[in-house]
């Protein structure tokens, strides 16, 4: 039994009756694939940081806050772990202070939305309402009738 690579040398060193390589995209192929990295130590790594971010108590956190709270998480790495050794600078309290009035303007977002939605219920019961009311009418003149 042949060994792979042996095998794959092989077939890739033939050449035409020119004497040009047979199989050249194949060979540019396999070269491309063998340059592709084999491991996956970084998603995994990703995957468990992800993992201890959403606890029990987190599970409905949205992808923008599962994402923010990742980049906080590097950013504190960036110091070590140290917390404290990070320099605050006005740069960062504007984004802090920006990221607070976003987060007021999305709950007040959602709650004129959660109104327009109940609105929109109501609406739609009260038009089922009518109807069913001129139907009822309809049956009733149609009964007196007779």
């Amino acid at each position: 039994m042949k060994r792979v690579d042996h095998f794959g040398n092989d077939v890739l060193g033939r050449k035409s009756a020119s004497g040009y390589p047979k199989f050249q995209t194949l060979q540019k192929l396999v070269l491309s694939c063998l340059c592709l990295t084999h491991r996956n130590a970084d998603v995994e790594r990703s995957l468990s940081v992800n993992k201890k971010i959403l606890i029990s108590e987190r599970t409905l956190l949205s992808e923008k806050a599962l994402n923010a709270l990742r980049l906080t998480r590097d950013a504190v790495a960036q110091f070590g772990g140290n917390v404290i050794a990070a320099t605050i600078t006005k740069t960062m309290m504007k984004y802090v202070t920006e990221s607070h009035q976003k987060y007021l303007k999305r709950l007040d977002e959602e709650k004129q939305e959660t109104c327009l939605l109940k609105k929109a219920q109501f609406e739609q019961k009260r038009q089922t309402g009518i109807e069913m009311n001129a139907i009822q009418t309809n049956d009733d003149r149609k009964r007196r009738k007779r």
